[in-house]
């Protein structure tokens, strides 16, 4: 909601890329897998509002279960189909 704010004032993008780390917020940690068919609806709609695998990079259907990576995340998550 703050990015919809800033965008029509420059300065204040600015002055918020130049804060310390220490006073910016924290991202939320949120994982979603969309999957679409071959006409483009949307099927499936996953969701990990815990944070287990926040920034998903990559999902891969095998055998029933769902491998799910992530560039930030040092473990591969498994979702049972």
């Amino acid at each position: 909601m703050t990015t919809f704010r800033m965008l029509p004032r420059p300065w204040m993008r600015r002055m918020s890329y130049s804060m310390p780390d220490a006073l910016k917020p924290r991202p939320v940690r949120h994982g979603i897998v969309l999957g679409y068919n071959l006409s483009g609806d949307l099927v499936h709609n996953l969701q990990d509002s815990t944070g287990t695998v926040a920034i998903t990079t990559s999902a891969r259907y095998h055998d029933g279960r769902l491998f799910i990576g992530s560039l930030m995340e040092p473990h591969i998550a498994v979702h049972e189909l």
